[in-house]
């Protein structure tokens, strides 16, 4: 009865109580004392209740104080529990430790304390994140820095299967990149949707660690269907310095094709309407006769366009202005009914007519 009146005091914050039951014998561990004084974050309660021998590691209500302290951000509260010998790698009936709580919720300052207090930097959350792949989640170099002086493995993967390095280059944190790398993190790890994080930094955009992780890549295979995917997607997206250093690695990429349709990079660019793609992709010298399995080839989807200059570099490269798709039509005979001029420069720079 007086173990659970100890408590109620706690939670009414009515220190002089607390301290009345506790000096005529309660018990401060069975009814979760500290956890409520450190729920309210009421430091001078918990100092009261430390003194009286309360237990830092306890449960109550599938929680214990240190974990609570640093999901709430309690920084002095953590100091104080970690003092009196709290379990740095403690985990709450969720499966959360302190560290990859702080680390979460932005406490970094907390984290920092965690870590530099021995809090082991591998632990696993329920979803199999690492302190180390939440940090470069949250983008914080410093914390991302100190975890890997301290041992943090690189090569960790969560439930998705992501390292760090995925989650760094997906949200373009140049820094956390250039950090992982310097620590040998590996860039040809996959996920669990077959991407290596070149292959993420490309979908989002971020040339610059696009070219950092390319000078790292041992394995990609870019005739692979996944990796010719996303080289298809950077073009749709029009990312075009990620597009100029994925060809300059690769040059092979400018046949890059979407299998079901059979459609080129080529192709894809002249349906997107970016020239500045288009002319990037002819310097690399693609196949240019290549037919879709509708017969399309791209210069059909050029004249379609009606770009009197890239119609014009097209035949001037060899596109066959008479190969025919499915319907009979080639793209001559298309230009003849819908653009003259674009007809007149088919004949100067193709084939003469029979």
């Amino acid at each position: 009865m007086i173990d659970s009146l100890l408590t109620k005091a706690v939670e009414y914050r009515n220190i002089d109580l607390a301290k009345y039951f506790l000096e005529i014998g309660a018990d401060p561990n069975p009814f979760g004392a500290l956890y409520h004084a450190v729920k309210i974050d009421r430091i001078d309660l918990v100092n009261l209740l430390l003194k009286y021998d309360a237990n830092p590691n306890v449960y109550y209500d599938y929680c214990v104080p240190l974990v609570t302290a640093a999901f709430w951000g309690y920084k002095d509260i953590v100091k104080i529990l970690l003092d009196h010998g709290a379990d740095t790698n403690i985990k709450d009936h969720s499966g959360w430790a302190p560290l990859p709580q702080a680390i979460t919720w932005k406490h970094f300052n907390i984290a920092k304390i965690l870590i530099e207090s021995g809090a082991e930097v591998n632990i696993y959350d329920q979803d199999n994140n690492t302190p180390l792949i939440l940090a470069a989640m949250e983008g914080n170099i410093k914390i991302v820095n100190l975890l890997l002086k301290k041992g943090a493995r690189t090569d960790i993967k969560n439930a998705q299967m992501n390292t760090a390095l995925h989650y760094a280059s997906m949200n373009g944190n140049i820094e956390i990149v250039k950090e992982l790398l310097s620590y040998n993190a590996s860039v040809d790890l996959r996920n669990i949707d077959g991407d290596i994080p070149l292959g993420l930094a490309s979908c989002y955009g971020h040339h610059v660690i696009v070219r950092m992780l390319l000078k790292k890549c041992t394995t990609p295979d870019w005739c692979s269907v996944r990796e010719y995917y996303i080289f298809l997607y950077v073009i749709s997206e029009g990312y075009i310095e990620v597009f100029k250093a994925l060809l300059e690695h690769e040059p092979n990429l400018c046949n890059a094709k979407v299998e079901e349709e059979r459609a080129t990079a080529l192709m894809l660019a002249l349906a997107s309407e970016n020239i500045e793609l288009v002319k990037i992709l002819l310097q690399y010298n693609p196949d240019l006769n290549i037919q879709t399995t509708t017969g399309e080839t791209a210069l059909h989807l050029a004249v379609e366009l009606g770009d009197l200059e890239i119609v014009e570099m097209l035949v001037r490269k060899g596109a066959n202005i008479y190969t025919t798709n499915k319907d009979g039509i080639s793209p001559l005979s298309y230009a003849r009914y819908n653009n003259l001029k674009v007809m007149q420069i088919l004949l100067k720079y193709g084939r003469t007519l029979d």
